[in-house]
């Protein structure tokens, strides 16, 4: 929702006409979105892959601490797992509240049947430790977590540093260490531009 400039139905149409099976929607720490996205997925005859791009509090971080989360993608692949994303979403607004709605990892824990799991973008836990050359924290970060079907997922196409031969090497070896895939995420964004009064942006 905060970076996607795309609308659902224009979308979904685009993915018929390109001859893709399916699309998923992972909007920023919530899944407003999902019915308006359901239903003009399925006029256009496409499988809906339902999502959400969680914010995940980092374990003891300090009130002081500005951004204190790093980023997760669920997908949930069945029924119960889109039971298990309402119930973390919907959690992280109640129980988990600070400047966005975050969720703890013992949360995902605790209800990850039915979700795969992609490391995010490079504010993901996984990639973040990549991009600093820590590849034993991304380790770390891989086996701390036990989400079902957990697969790995580089970072926005926008991001330099995402398609550095460093980066794709590093990526490599983590995925090919824990058998994970590797999946590549296009998103469309949009960036402010300020603009003089009565102009056109």
């Amino acid at each position: 929702m905060l970076d996607g400039a795309a609308r659902v139905g224009d979308l979904v149409k685009e993915v018929a006409a390109q001859g893709m099976p399916a699309i998923a929607m992972t909007d920023h720490g919530n899944m407003c979105g999902v019915i308006e996205f359901m239903n003009e997925a399925k006029k256009a005859g496409i499988k809906p892959i339902y999502g959400c791009d969680l914010y995940v509090k980092f374990e003891g971080a300090p009130e002081s601490m500005k951004f204190p989360y790093f980023r997760l993608v669920l997908l949930a692949m069945n029924k119960e797992g889109f039971q298990n994303l309402v119930k973390l979403v919907s959690r992280s607004y109640t129980e988990g509240r600070a400047q966005r709605p975050l969720v703890t990892k013992k949360w995902v824990e605790e209800s990850n049947a039915g979700l795969i799991a992609l490391s995010g973008c490079l504010a993901g836990e996984i990639p973040e430790a990549i991009v600093k050359d820590d590849l034993e924290r991304a380790r770390a970060a891989v086996e701390s977590s036990s989400p079902h079907g957990a697969t790995q997922s580089v970072g926005p196409p926008q991001a330099s540093t995402a398609t550095s031969p460093g980066f794709r090497s590093s990526i490599s070896v983590i995925s090919s260490s824990y058998g994970f895939t590797v999946d590549a995420c296009v998103r469309g964004t949009y960036r402010p531009v300020r603009t003089r009064p009565n102009s056109v942006s």
